[in-house]
């Protein structure tokens, strides 16, 4: 949904592309249990991390089962199904009422220099 607002009103691209590739590169992480495994290992060796060094690989274990592929996918398409029937319903809450044509925001009444200039 984020990547639909990004896309259409041509507004954050580069941090939609930062936020993405954080989350590519820790779902890489994460698949790799010898990886995050060494990382964790690592991360122990520091006094404040070492005493919940175990409850961090309880950690690991659940999240690397739920963020397996076909868990994941099947989350994600139940999610943006979700949200878009949330969105379909905002819509048709907002344009309930009298006077109002549309929900969606125009790119000239959304920018920041119209924000500010209302003021």
């Amino acid at each position: 949904m984020a990547a639909f607002g990004v896309f259409r009103f041509h507004y954050g691209e580069i941090v939609f592309f930062i936020v993405l590739g954080v989350i590519v590169a820790s779902l890489a992480v994460v698949s790799s249990r010898r990886l995050c495994l060494g990382i964790l290992n690592l991360a122990a060796k520091i006094p404040v991390v070492g005493k919940v060094a175990h409850k961090l690989e309880e950690t690991y274990e659940s999240t690397a089962v739920l963020l397996r592929p076909i868990p994941l996918f099947l989350s994600t398409v139940i999610s943006v199904l979700a949200w878009g029937c949330e969105s379909v319903g905002f819509y048709l809450v907002i344009n309930a009422f009298p006077g109002v044509r549309s929900a969606t925001p125009t790119r000239s009444s959304s920018t920041p220099s119209r924000l500010s200039s209302a003021r």
